[in-house]
This record gives C-alpha cells, sequence and structure tokens, in this order.
C-alpha cells in the first residue's frame, strides 16, 4: 500500500489514507495522484448527507505503469 494525493478540483485535500476528513454532501469528480508510480486517476463520488464513504482503489503494474482495475464504494 502506497499513499496518493487526493485532489478535489485543484485543491489537495490530503494523502491517503484519506480518514476523518470532511467533504460537503454531493457529486465530487477526486483525483488522486502518485506521481514517481505514474498514477493520475479520477474517480466520481456521491457523498451522501450526514454519511461517509469508503473508496477502495486497486491498481495492479501493467507493461511498467499502474492502472486502475477496481474501484469499490461503500457508504459507512
Amino acid at each position: 500500500m502506497f499513499q496518493q494525493a487526493v485532489y478535489n478540483g485543484s485543491k489537495k485535500l490530503g494523502q491517503t489514507p484519506f480518514r476523518g476528513k470532511s467533504i460537503a454532501a454531493g457529486r465530487h469528480r477526486l483525483r488522486v495522484k502518485k506521481a514517481s508510480l505514474g498514477i493520475n486517476e479520477a474517480i466520481t463520488v456521491d457523498i451522501p448527507q450526514n454519511r461517509g464513504i469508503k473508496v477502495k482503489l486497486i491498481f495492479i503494474k501493467q507493461n511498467g505503469k499502474h492502472v486502475l482495475v477496481s474501484q469499490k464504494k461503500t457508504q459507512l
């Protein structure tokens, strides 16, 4: 497991694991970046009112690059 930077638009929100941080309810287009591994992925997350969400991204190394192969979103 490695840390990735999390962005909402151009605003850096922090590093993964991204726990205990608050993002307003609604639809957000988040970006996760890890330049040293060539990761720069955008995901859409719907955050419910007064509830949390857990997002798990799974990357594999393929042809020398890390590629997003799965994402799982669970409401808390």
